[in-house]
């Protein structure tokens, strides 16, 4: 009987040796890449965290995040998750698909991100030939889990766009230096000289406001910078701009670009 339960302990071996190698590869299944360059499914994509991430990153992947086409018949093909954080497929009939809408879905199943309306169509089903780094064929950059134009609006039912931007517009990319600095140079009055969060030159108000939780790459929204700066946590110096501003989506796209000291 000893016998029969050692031999049923060693059977059982591969099968959790098995088990972790299949979590381990399953987290770094080529994420960015063409998925249908090796898979016959419909349609493949991955959905990453950040705008402008390099292939195979896997921690930048977003992880629990869907996505789906809402078809021009208002019909809804949603995607199941494939190998790999981020990684998600679709199979199902090409033919019933005309133009589309792409939509991003968090674990609720609301629009988190989503393309202009019937900007997609049955050629464009491998998402990641177009959806690279920096964006081929007038792709902005990478799918990502939050809505970088910041032109989505809740309604009562769900998340949608209040406007048909053009998703193939590329956006232009911020330079620290240039374009971020000139308007935190504004707030030197209070941030002159001291504190966390001291505006000087380049390097150093980057190095102030990086190091010290200032900005939130994961969502840009909720970057401090930007919350203080519309005083939608508390702030001493008041508001200094609002969303609408120029100087907010200015800032926001930085950090949506990853932040970089450019």
């Amino acid at each position: 009987m000893k016998n029969k339960y050692f031999l049923l302990a060693l059977s059982l071996i591969p099968f959790f040796v098995g088990c972790g190698e299949e979590d381990e590869f399953q987290a770094k299944h080529n994420q960015g890449k063409n998925c249908l360059e090796c898979h016959s499914f419909t349609s493949g994509a991955t959905v990453f965290k950040s705008l402008h991430t390099v292939n195979y990153n896997q921690n930048d992947a977003a992880r629990g995040y869907g996505l789906q086409l809402l078809l021009e018949s208002g019909k809804i093909l949603k995607f199941r998750p494939g190998n790999g954080n981020g990684n998600l497929l679709y199979n199902g009939d090409a033919g019933a698909i005309n133009s589309f809408t792409s939509q991003v879905i968090d674990n609720k199943g609301k629009v988190v991100n989503q393309s202009a309306k019937n900007s997609h169509n049955v050629g464009r089903l491998a998402c990641n030939t177009c959806h690279t780094q920096n964006g081929l064929n007038g792709a902005p950059g990478r799918i990502v889990n939050f809505d970088y134009t910041g032109s989505l609006v809740s309604d009562t039912n769900s998340t949608t766009l209040t406007t048909d931007r053009n998703a193939t517009t590329p956006i232009t990319k911020k330079s620290f230096s240039k374009d971020i600095l000139p308007i935190l140079l504004t707030c030197t009055s209070c941030h002159g000289n001291s504190g966390r969060y001291t505006v000087t030159n380049a390097n150093g108000t980057f190095n102030n406001i990086t190091s010290n939780n200032f900005i939130d790459i994961s969502n840009p929204k909720n970057s401090r910078l930007l919350l203080k700066s519309t005083r939608s946590i508390s702030h001493g110096g008041g508001r200094r701009f609002n969303t609408s501003s120029t100087s907010y989506k200015i800032i926001l796209t930085w950090i949506m670009e990853g932040a970089k000291n450019n």
